[in-house]
């Protein structure tokens, strides 16, 4: 499934007379610590060989690291991660999303986390933009993205959207 970044308001009046940091973020407070500048690619894998080698190839001018928690893999989508430079643990599935989700998040380094599906797979065109987040100081503040699924479901086909929190600061 195809990720585009946008940043909606970024060139707005409104946004450039706020804070004009990328996404409009707040700026964060000064007496903050910030991590090291870059992004942490956070996922949770099992048996994803399908998917993986195009959602890790289209991240890899983007992210800083790779942290990856495989709950049970018995096909290559170790190895998979591995040819792309990721950190590894290794998980037993304990039916709890939210656990496994958390054990990936804590293996996150650097300023900003990115969190993305196997069979998801971030567009060209948003490649500049997430890059340029880098650098961007780090609060509390999430970026929401907005997620179209295009859907077959018994009347033929139809789009399902939500948004998620899938940009965010690594902290506590």
């Amino acid at each position: 499934m195809p990720i585009q970044v946008a940043d909606t308001h970024g060139d707005s009046e409104f946004a450039q007379s706020r804070t004009g940091l990328l996404f409009n973020l707040p700026q964060p407070d000064p007496d903050v610590a910030q991590l090291p500048e870059g992004i942490s690619l956070c996922m949770i894998v099992k048996n994803e060989e399908k998917f993986l080698p195009e959602c890790l190839a289209s991240l890899k001018d983007v992210v800083d690291e790779i942290c990856i928690v495989d709950t049970g893999s018995t096909d290559r989508t170790v190895e998979i991660a591995r040819e792309h430079g990721a950190k590894i643990e290794f998980r037993e599935w304990r039916n709890d999303f939210s656990w496994a989700r958390n054990e990936s998040l804590a293996m996150a380094t650097r300023r900003w986390t990115v969190v993305l599906d196997a069979d998801e797979e971030l567009m060209s065109e948003s490649v500049h933009l997430l890059r340029s987040l880098r650098t961007v100081p780090a609060g509390v503040t999430a970026v929401y993205l907005q997620i179209v699924n295009q859907v077959d479901d018994y009347s033929g086909a139809g789009t399902l959207s939500h948004n998620l929190p899938r940009i965010f600061p690594t902290n506590p």
